[in-house]
């Protein structure tokens, strides 16, 4: 499949986007991809979405790909609205969002405040709760305590060591993005999972160390309308890792 990008103005920035021309579409999928990622982190399920004439429209979220930067860190509702202003400009009345890790954030959050835009909701290995466990803030503690010695030259691979174990090797990464990363992962969606009524599955890896198989049996209990599928031997991009059991999983539900 060979799909070029497409740019929209939405909420005043520059949006890049993939979508399909199926000649009978019997579904609409909206993918949002998880955090330093973009559309074509999708590109192997999109193509399986193509060949099922399904209508896709997968996003380059602001900030990333070729989507332009937001001019102020946005909070994951900023996101949401950017994509609700995307659906209604491209006039997507209803359709199933799928959302990686981050994108999952604003998926909730779309889902829970504009239910009547999602007709199916598919999180996976999503991203929302906050890490408060015991073995991350004894590092953090530590890097603290040691802070003026660990940006010494020459051990800047123990600093990197110290952000991985307490997940903030994205942060270190972001760019002009880390403040946006510091709204994102401060904010915890498990609020808003209770009100989602929308129909919704959980996919998760396995093997899952970034959000760990646990947020996704929490995820469960507390959407109603929820069941939950995990991909054996998987990792956090579970959906690339297995993706024949990962569109499996979608049979009956999206596909």
């Amino acid at each position: 499949m060979s799909i070029s990008p497409r740019q929209i103005i939405v909420s005043g920035l520059s949006v890049t986007y993939y979508c399909n021309e199926p000649p009978a579409a019997a579904a609409t999928a909206v993918f949002l991809h998880g955090w330093q990622g973009s559309a074509l982190s999708w590109q192997p399920i999109l193509e399986v979405f193509d060949s099922r004439s399904v209508k896709f429209y997968a996003l380059d979220l602001p900030g990333f790909g070729r989507s332009q930067l937001p001019q102020r860190p946005f909070s994951v509702g900023d996101y949401a609205e950017v994509v609700k202003s995307f659906m209604a400009k491209l006039e997507i009345q209803s359709a199933a969002i799928i959302g990686h890790s981050f994108g999952g954030r604003i998926a909730i959050k779309l889902a829970s405040a504009y239910p009547e835009l999602i007709s199916k909701l598919v999180l996976v290995d999503c991203a929302g709760f906050k890490d408060t466990s015991l073995k991350k803030y004894s590092v953090l503690a530590i890097m603290k305590l040691f802070k003026p010695i660990l940006f010494l030259p020459g051990l800047s691979g123990l600093r990197r060591f110290g952000y991985k174990i307490i997940g903030a090797s994205d942060y270190t990464s972001s760019g002009k993005l880390k403040e946006t990363f510091i709204k994102v992962i401060n904010e915890d969606v498990t609020a808003y999972l209770p009100k989602i009524k929308t129909p919704t599955l959980l996919v998760w890896g396995q093997l899952d160390r970034e959000t760990p198989l646990e947020f996704g049996n929490r995820m469960k209990d507390l959407i109603p309308a929820s069941r939950l599928v995990v991909l054996p031997s998987t990792g956090h991009f579970s959906f690339l890792d297995d993706s024949p059991g990962f569109i499996k999983a979608l049979e009956g539900f999206v596909l």
